[in-house]
């Protein structure tokens, strides 16, 4: 993919630097701030590119040791039904129980959970 930055918000940005962000004067370090991050950029600059089957998605980062996947991304529809998306992130999580993914509840205000955090095996 040859897209190389953040988007206009820096929402990435932000949240990497939440968790693992290293000050150096230890004023502004993140939650885990001698942790290491395994970025996966899911836009190719226009669009959302992360496949329905979330498996993929899952499987490149654990194979390399990360058990803790930090999700701040989703769909903008709620959903009224157990989608596949859903389906295949419970079904990874079940089969790898040592990891642990977080989604964040949606960015849309009030307007409910957005999925793949609908998701019974995530924590949102």
């Amino acid at each position: 993919i040859n897209d190389t930055k953040d988007s206009v918000s820096g929402h990435g940005t932000h949240v990497s630097g939440s968790l693992a962000g290293n000050s150096q004067g230890n004023q502004y370090n993140g939650i885990a701030k001698d942790s290491k991050l395994f970025i996966q950029d899911l836009s190719d600059g226009t669009s959302f590119i992360v496949s329905a089957g979330l498996g993929d998605y899952y499987s490149i980062p654990y194979s390399v040791g990360a058990r803790i996947s930090s999700n701040s991304w989703g769909s903008n529809v709620i959903p009224t039904y157990y989608s596949f998306t859903d389906k295949s992130s419970d079904m990874y999580l079940f089969e790898h129980q040592d990891l642990l993914s977080v989604f964040a509840a949606g960015n849309y205000g009030s307007s409910g959970i957005i999925y793949p955090g609908s998701s019974k095996n995530s924590l949102t």
